[in-house]
């Protein structure tokens, strides 16, 4: 097949499928080979029974059950993260579809399984991305092996440190095409039909990757905590085995806000503004939710500022210590730290001492802030002086920081 006769005889695929399509004009297009979009082709999947909108509803929020969000507009984004895939598969939207990005507080929070239940809904297993830790290979080079597989899903799988791809980048803001080289392979990819996915315990961003996003964050349940469980197993489990039915409660969201005119609402607060004006509208006036965007806008900043990316694991590290509403000090938060493996950001060599290195990180801070309270995911960090004396030494001030849960 990969003959010059084959390329001039065979229809175009531009976008491949695991499931069946709602196509813009309403109807629904099963496994083969479809004129939609520029060429699709459906390698599985049923036509999914319809669903009423109140079942659908249900069902959906449902999936959502035992996540803990950080924000009621989290659980708005996770929410529209499910119901993405369908408009773009079925070109609803002419727009960039951004960068799902799920983020949680801790290890084993679920954030990986929130975007792997997306995936069995359009009966899809992601290409699966790891970052390569030296060696042979490049980041650049895995995205493009995996833009060359043409599956719909990518996802970068609990990724750390800083994510820098200009590919990804051109990819997702809609450059169309690609050039992408991979071990013994070179190929011009179409990007449009592609889905991207992110999870992470707290990567640092480019700006430019920051304003491709929408970050979801998540919580860590409590020990102990009794997950839902069906017949068929886990949740996971469970979506596989009854996908025609999840995918069918999607398509009844899809043709309720079609049957509305496909409204959208003014939302600004974000670069890709066609998909955030129509799924913002979905999940306020579909679902009842909060607004997509609430507090958006700075977590986007944070991702991209490796000062407040330290901030934010080093209060995450003071709640596991035990260490929140307490003044602590410059040193004290330094402990913190390198009890936690926490690195400063910026230049590895610095001969500073470690509590005056923190000191200038909190300094710039706290100057951007114009010294009010630094909200950082979830958290709020307050600075104060505090006078001491010192016998030999005087009066003195120093400065004191105490960290608090929103």
């Amino acid at each position: 097949m990969e003959n010059d006769s084959a390329a001039q005889c065979l229809p175009p695929i531009r976008q491949l499928a695991g499931c069946a399509i709602l196509t813009n004009d309403g109807s629904v297009i099963g496994r083969g080979y479809h004129d939609h979009a520029g060429g699709t082709f459906i390698t599985a999947g049923a036509i999914p029974p319809e669903v009423p909108l109140d079942a659908a509803r249900i069902a959906l929020v449902g999936l959502l059950e035992d996540f803990v969000f950080t924000t009621p507009s989290d659980k708005s984004r996770a929410l529209a993260s499910i119901i993405s895939p369908a408009l773009k598969m079925g070109d609803w939207i002419d727009d960039d579809f951004p960068l799902d990005v799920a983020e949680a507080d801790q290890s084993q929070s679920g954030k990986t399984y929130r975007q792997k239940l997306v995936c069995r809904v359009y009966g899809e297993i992601p290409s699966s991305i790891i970052a390569p830790r030296g060696g042979v290979g490049s980041l650049d080079e895995s995205i493009s092996t995996a833009l060359i597989k043409g599956r719909p899903f990518i996802n970068l799988d609990n990724f750390r440190g800083r994510l820098d791809s200009t590919i990804m980048e051109q990819a997702i803001r809609g450059m169309q095409r690609v050039t992408c080289r991979a071990l013994r392979t070179s190929a011009e990819v179409d990007t449009k039909p592609f889905i991207w996915q992110l999870s992470t315990n707290g990567a640092e961003f480019t700006r430019d990757i920051a304003n491709r996003s929408i970050i979801t964050r998540i919580r860590k349940q409590p020990d102990g905590y009794a997950f839902r469980s069906y017949p068929e197993g886990d949740l996971l489990a469970h979506v596989a085995a009854t996908q025609g039915f999840y995918l069918g409660a999607v398509f009844a969201v899809v043709r309720e806000w079609a049957r509305q005119g496909r409204p959208r609402t003014g939302e600004h607060r974000h670069d890709f503004r066609g998909w955030c004006r129509a799924l913002d509208w979905i999940v306020q006036n579909v679902f009842d939710l909060a607004p997509l965007l609430d507090g958006h806008r700075e977590e986007q900043a944070r991702t991209a500022n490796p000062a407040l990316q330290w901030l934010r694991e080093l209060t995450m590290a003071a709640r596991s210590a035990n260490q929140l509403d307490r003044q602590l000090s410059a040193s004290e938060l330094v402990s913190i730290a390198e009890d936690a493996g926490i690195d400063f950001p910026g230049n590895p060599a610095s001969r500073d001492e470690a509590p005056l290195r923190a000191g200038k990180i909190l300094g710039r801070l706290f100057r951007d802030s114009g010294g009010r309270p630094i909200p950082v995911d979830g958290f709020t960090v307050t600075r104060e002086e505090v006078a001491t004396h010192d016998p030999g030494r005087g009066d003195e001030k120093h400065k004191t920081y105490t960290i608090r849960s929103e």
